[in-house]
Formats: structure tokens, sequence, C-alpha cells
């Protein structure tokens, strides 16, 4: 009797260290319970107002870096504005519901945003179904959902079974259910690789929110944001968001005229005219 329970727990420890574990993705939630935990993780807070820094890594510029004062309010979950005023720069970036608009140095330069303002999309949309369309619009396959590791961090991985990274994909802090990363794939030839890292998440009131975004193009850092203050609101005018009043204040977009004093001249302008651009 004693062999045979003996030869049972050599069986069963065998078994043990050989037959292959479960697939870690058997017990990976689905995107769309990841993303409904990640919309609840932020807390109930209605609007937000956050004064922040935007630092621009340029090597052209002094220091090599240039840092812009930026305003910003949210009205969860639709309602997105963006002020920049600087003596290099004057940008509005307006979201509300699906309409968007973007004006710098008073002419309407962008009806899309670009991929930087993208940031505030995984922030902003606090329901299931418009954060799975915005991932959808951006090439992220939702039927997919694996766990991952980023940084020691455990982490959900929506778009790609870990460790695939040639696609577009979402990774959710496993434990807080808060963003960690955005990977974008790009057609661009010069830039295939666009990542954003939200960072040093802090609770403001009733809500969380990340006090440093990163920016990678090619892993290469370009740009982050650094918060300075978040101000959780009652109430933001409506009239902040409203972009048919604000397309009615501007000009449609013109040529700017280049100066006419030289090559250098041109230069300092081309220079100056290329930053714009990167927020456009």
């Amino acid at each position: 009797m004693r062999d045979s329970t003996k030869k049972v727990a050599v069986v069963l420890i065998c078994l043990t260290l050989f037959l292959p574990a479960a697939p870690a993705g058997a017990y990976v939630l689905k995107s769309g319970h990841i993303l409904q935990l990640m919309a609840a993780s932020f807390g109930k807070t209605k609007y937000l107002k956050i004064n922040q820094h935007i630092v621009v890594f340029d090597p052209l510029a002094d220091n090599g870096k240039i840092v812009l004062p930026e305003t910003v309010y949210y009205g969860f979950p639709t309602k997105f504005r963006s002020d920049i005023i600087s003596e290099t720069i004057q940008r509005i970036h307006i979201v509300s519901n699906q309409t968007v608009l973007t004006v710098t140095d008073h002419y309407i330069t962008s009806e899309t945003g670009s991929l930087f303002d993208s940031y505030k999309d995984l922030l902003l949309l606090r329901s299931r179904y418009l954060l799975e369309q915005r991932l959808d619009s951006m090439g992220i396959d939702t039927g997919i959902s694996s766990l991952g590791r980023f940084n020691n961090t455990l982490a959900l991985v929506i778009g790609a079974q870990y460790p695939d990274d040639h696609v577009s994909q979402v990774w959710v802090d496993k434990e807080t259910f808060r963003p960690l990363r955005w990977l974008v794939k790009t057609d661009e030839p010069l830039i295939r690789e666009f990542e954003i890292r939200y960072l040093q998440w802090q609770k403001t009131g009733g809500g969380w929110y990340p006090w440093r975004i990163e920016f990678y193009e090619n892993q290469m850092l370009v740009r982050l944001i650094t918060v300075d203050r978040v101000f959780p609101e009652k109430m933001i005018a409506r009239e902040l968001f409203d972009v048919a009043t604000l397309k009615k204040q501007f000009e449609e977009p013109v040529t700017p005229q280049g100066p006419a004093d030289g090559d250098a001249a041109n230069e300092v302008q081309n220079t100056i005219d290329s930053f714009k651009k990167r927020f456009e």
C-alpha cells in the first residue's frame, strides 16, 4: 500500500514538473472588460482644469529644449481643451464630442489633431464603448488581450499577444487598471513607432491623473508633459468647448510669408515653422 502511495506521489510530481503550464492568455480579462475597469479607475470627477508645461526636445534650441506653459480643461467624457500661449506659439486645441479644431497663431490649422494630442484620449473617454471606438480607429485589435511586463510592472496588453511589439497596442497596469503606455505603429517613413507613457499617477480630489507623460518617436524621448497643479471643478463654462464659435473667430489657413532678408533669416523662419507644424 505504501509502495502504491509512493508511486502515485512520484507520478504527480513528474506531471507538475514536466507538463506545460496552462497558457497565460486563458486567465487574461477580455479587452472590453479591461477598458471598463480602466474607465472606472480614474474616479468620478466631472471636470478638471490642469496647469502644466510641455517640454519639447530640440537640438537647435537653447539648452536643447523648448518649454511651453499649457492649460488644459477636461469635461468628461467627450470634451477637452488645450491653450498654449508663449512668445513662440499661440495654440488652441478643442475636442467636443466628435468635432476637433486646432487654431495656431490665429489661423485654423487642423480639424483632426496630431498624435501628440492623442494622449488625452485614454484619460478623457471614460466609457468602454468610447474607448473601444477610439482604439479601433487607431488600428488596435480589441479582440486580443494578453499579460505582459513593463519596467517590472505586470500589465494587461490590449491589441497584441505579448511580447509582440510589431502592432499598435495599449498597456494597462494589472493592479490599478490605469494606463501605462500606448504604442502606435505608423506608416510614416521616418517615424515608424510612436509611444506615449503615463507616469507618476497622483490622486487629486476624487480622481487620479498622471503628473508626467512622456512621448517617444522610434524609442527616443522627444517630448514630455509635467503637471504643476490639478484643479477638480464642479463646472467649466460651455463656451470653452464651443468649436462653432471658435471657427467664426479665426480665418482659414494661409501660407505664411517668409522673411526677405537673406538665408539666415529664412533658416530661422524654417525652424520656427517646422516647430509649429509639430503641434498641428
